[in-house]
């Protein structure tokens, strides 16, 4: 290994050419815009998310098909006529034009994303880079390559607040903005009386479903007679565990029964009731316990930079996935209920949980904002319900309408009786400027997509073939299983 390296060594010191193909060099660097150099790592990073589109675009056409079947291979299906591979080939030419237009347009246009969108967009790179650096690694992605893929929802989010937003150059109109705010957000309190076994996501037949719906209604009515959501909250979680342990003893002494030998230490087994934090996904944005990873870029980025980055990455591995589909994390807060999604269209949404403990007695930090049509927090029937409530009015929906299996597993994880309460979403100023985005985004990806490919035909870009031959789509394909 030292004389090969030795030679390479050699040939570089007796070379004065500009472009190298021996030793990685040439793999150095995907292209070169206006002189500027872009990693390789990022253009690998988006071959992959293109990858994990393919996926998702195949299985949005296709919802019953069980792709984990044995014998079900990706390469062979076909997406709107093309190839699988040839598919995705082409989703991330796109996104990577798109990646390269907003670094040159950041730079001309002088904007600089939001300390706190950064944040997140930081915050979700250490999660997933912390759990796959290996895999990705192994694929020549490097930590540096990995955060500034992050950093383009932020990157996105800047750029198109500075054109659409306010005071831009194309400004939706502020009408236009605040009837959408109305008519396509809501704001509410929700409780959820789980009825799914989180082991399974089948309804669990240990529950009684009348104690729910009795205690719902229970909560309905004190709630109307004008009790403090917060006192229903915390009396709601302390339900929850009391009757857990009363499904415990009961499924004990029914063991008990029909095993005279089995033993009383399963009276202290967990019950499979699903507690409060089973519904409510905590909305702590601290950095979570970190790790020191020193790496350097592998493949082309490690042999070409020999850059050794020094990062952080997260122990939360729960979180994270090692398969090549792009990544969603939910950020959600009292004052920024943000969903950043990554599916290969670079969209953001402003939905989610949250439910921060508040550390004094106020309502608002239990409410949530639900998006018109967003079935991905809450069941259909749920939705719906919550769009058809006027203000202030205290609602069960029928448990019957919320156990209908919701995706192509039979997945009845929504499924449970809900109190909810609808409320007037203008009293929350605080949410004002990320439902503002998620508003533009709506109105005007498509636009900004048209936008970006133009301004990346005014730019003087030279794609490095090496790196273009060397990580196809058919290449990277071993990422899929």
């Amino acid at each position: 290994m030292k004389k090969i390296f030795a030679l390479c060594l050699s040939a570089i010191l007796l070379t004065s050419a500009v472009s190298l193909t021996g030793c990685g060099w040439a793999t150095r660097y995907a292209a070169t815009v206006d002189g500027e150099n872009i990693p390789v790592g990022v253009y690998i990073m988006i071959k992959e998310m293109a990858i994990g589109a393919a996926q998702k675009e195949w299985q949005e056409a296709n919802p019953t098909v069980d792709t984990t079947l044995e014998g079900f291979d990706w390469w062979v299906q076909t997406i709107d006529g093309l190839k699988f591979a040839d598919w995705a080939e082409k989703q991330s030419d796109t996104k990577f034009r798109e990646y390269v237009a907003m670094q040159s347009m950041l730079k001309e246009y002088g904007v600089t994303p939001d300390d706190a969108d950064l944040y997140t967009a930081d915050y979700t790179y250490s999660l997933y880079y912390g759990y796959n650096v290996g895999f990705w690694q192994g694929l020549g992605i490097g930590a540096d390559s990995a955060k500034a893929y992050y950093r383009t929802t932020a990157q996105r989010k800047a750029l198109m607040t500075y054109i659409y937003g306010e005071g831009g150059s194309e400004a939706v109109p502020a009408a236009e903005i605040e009837k959408h705010y109305v008519e396509d957000y809501a704001r509410v309190r929700i409780l959820n009386f789980s009825l799914a076994d989180p082991d399974t996501n089948y309804i669990d037949t240990t529950l009684d479903e009348k104690v729910y719906i009795d205690k719902a209604n229970e909560y309905q009515k004190r709630l109307s007679d004008g009790e403090s959501w917060t006192k229903i909250k915390a009396d709601y979680d302390a339900f929850l565990v009391e009757y857990a342990e009363q499904v415990a003893e009961k499924e004990a002494a029914k063991t008990a029964t029909s095993d005279p030998t089995a033993t009383t230490a399963a009276t202290s087994e967990p019950s499979t009731v699903t507690t409060a934090s089973s519904t409510e996904t905590s909305t702590d944005t601290t950095a979570p316990t970190e790790t020191t990873v020193t790496t350097a870029e592998a493949e082309g980025e490690a042999e070409g930079e020999g850059e050794t980055t020094e990062t952080t990455a997260a122990t939360e591995t729960t979180a994270a996935t090692t398969t090549a589909s792009d990544t969603a994390t939910t950020t959600t807060a009292s004052d920024t209920a943000t969903t950043t999604t990554g599916t290969g269209t670079d969209t953001s949404a402003t939905t989610g949980t949250n439910t921060d403990t508040p550390t004094t007695e106020n309502d608002n930090d239990y409410d949530n904002i639900v998006k018109i049509e967003d079935y991905t927090t809450y069941p259909k029937s749920v939705v719906d319900a919550i769009y058809a409530a006027a203000n202030g009015v205290p609602t069960v929906v029928d448990p019957d309408k919320t156990k209908q299996a919701y995706d192509a597993d039979s997945s009845f994880s929504k499924a449970g009786i809900y109190l909810f309460v609808r409320l007037d979403i203008t009293e929350r100023d605080d949410w004002k400027k990320n439902i503002t985005y998620d508003i533009i985004s709506g109105l005007k990806t498509d636009a900004f997509d048209e936008k970006l490919s133009a301004y990346f035909d005014t730019l003087n870009v030279k794609i490095n073939d090496s790196v273009k031959k060397k990580y196809t789509i058919e290449k990277l394909k071993t990422s899929v299983s």
